[in-house]
């Protein structure tokens, strides 16, 4: 996983809840504009180019970087990618995108993928979500009428402010793809 090589290979620190919230609060006051691109292709990349000799890069990296940028950098890197799948599966208008587990805690990446996606990312309340649709799909087939678990949503809007960066830097990030294949 690309966060863990970053923090614990690059930046030599424990992979913890603190160090996470430590970077992700310094993340979140640098704008998509000043952070290096990155390709997030450590094992080479697979959906949707399928091509294992495009590997992982750092683009536009500066002096003045810090882990601060590298961390936020890998966020928008990895949503750059779900955006080019959706992309290449020719998804149609979605008007919401529902996601659930570990990464869907950090509020700036949820920001970042609403940026980049320019849709609502709605974040399920339920821990786990999976399980949750197990259950519910079990009892339905062994017909027990009780009632289905709500599931909450907290919604993150994209920030019309941001859209235009992350659609320049998005266009950089498939143009370094073909350049770099």
């Amino acid at each position: 996983n690309l966060i863990n090589w970053l923090v614990t290979g690059i930046l030599k620190k424990a992979l913890t809840p603190a160090v996470l919230d430590e970077l992700t609060s310094k993340a979140a006051a640098i704008g998509p504009e000043d952070t290096p691109l990155i390709l997030p292709y450590l094992q080479g990349e697979r959906a949707p180019l399928w091509n294992s000799k495009l590997t992982a890069s750092a683009l536009e990296l500066r002096s003045s970087h810090t882990d601060a940028h590298l961390f936020r950098a890998v966020l928008e890197s990895i949503a750059f990618a779900r955006r080019q799948c959706f992309a290449e599966l020719g998804i149609g208008p979605l008007q919401l995108i529902k996601i659930a587990g570990g990464s869907s805690k950090n509020g700036l990446w949820n920001a970042i993928r609403a940026n980049v996606l320019n849709k609502p990312i709605a974040v399920a309340g339920e821990k786990e979500l999976g399980m949750a649709g197990l259950v519910d799909y079990i009892m339905d087939t062994a017909g027990y009428a009780s009632p289905k678990p709500a599931i909450g949503f907290a919604i993150t809007e994209p920030d019309a402010d941001q859209l235009s960066a992350y659609d320049e830097k998005y266009a950089r990030f498939v143009n370094y793809q073909r350049l770099l294949s």
